[in-house]
């Protein structure tokens, strides 16, 4: 069973609203985690960005492009 959402069923790019499409759970990671880490967190959420919090609020966005360069240069940050 394949879910839809607004977009895919069709509807009105004009009346949909960004909270009719936007991720009600988000997960994060702190400036602190580890790369593991964040890649963890992705892999489990299942999402390719995630937001990165200082203090609980957003300094970043990290993608699983970024996560790739990192591990796939044996650990060298871009």
């Amino acid at each position: 069973m394949m879910i839809q959402g607004p977009v895919a069923a069709g509807a009105d790019l004009d009346e949909v609203q960004v909270r009719d499409l936007m991720t009600v759970d988000t997960v994060t990671v702190t400036v602190d985690d580890t790369v593991c880490t964040a890649a963890e967190v992705m892999l489990e959420a299942g999402v390719r960005h995630i937001p990165v919090l200082r203090d609980g609020r957003p300094v970043g966005m990290l993608s699983i492009r970024d996560l790739l360069a990192v591990l796939l240069d044996g650990g060298s940050a871009p």
